[in-house]
């Protein structure tokens, strides 16, 4: 049993790297992430404006916030962030957030199916995506600018007036 250890050390003494080279690796690891790297990992970047967004912060009646940027292009984004998530979920069974999220944008009021909400969405070049956190819900949807009437009603539609059929 000693003769295997002995020769278990020497030989992970022979493999492992010298004293002076794991200075050396200690040494550059010790290099700040505010210095920039020189040589071949030298950074090549050219210098950009910085340009802040110009986001217009209102709250309308109803004590809804709405955030609001300009758009540039064709295309737009809009999304709703409800405070909720699974923080909340105390007295209901672990996991409801989850299965919000999974059944949002399923049948609503307006339209009978998913299949039915996924041709408006691809007639106005549309997506829509659900996400939670443990603080909050985010639905949101880009699109084509001439189909945001009826991608914010498929918004809405998904938020307010939900069915959860038994397919689903």
């Amino acid at each position: 049993i000693m003769l295997s250890r002995l020769s278990r050390r020497a030989f992970f003494r022979s493999i492992s790297t010298t004293k002076f080279h794991r200075k050396d690796l200690r040494s550059i690891t010790r290099v700040p992430l505010c210095t920039p790297l020189e040589g071949e990992f030298a950074v090549k970047s050219k210098d950009v404006a910085y340009v802040p967004f110009d986001t217009k912060l209102t709250e309308l009646k109803s004590k809804i916030r709405v955030a609001s940027e300009p758009f540039y292009g064709e295309y737009c984004t809009i999304g709703v962030a409800i405070e909720s998530g699974s923080r909340f979920e105390a007295g209901y069974p672990l996991g409801t957030s989850h299965i919000v999220e999974k059944l949002a944008f399923g049948a609503t009021s307006r339209h009978s199916s998913r299949d039915e909400i996924y041709a408006v969405l691809q007639e106005n070049g549309g997506l829509i995506d659900c996400q939670s956190t443990r603080d909050t819900f985010i639905y949101a949807a880009s699109c084509h600018i001439s189909g945001l009437d009826a991608v914010m009603e498929i918004l809405a539609n998904a938020i307010w007036r939900a069915k959860n059929t038994p397919e689903e």
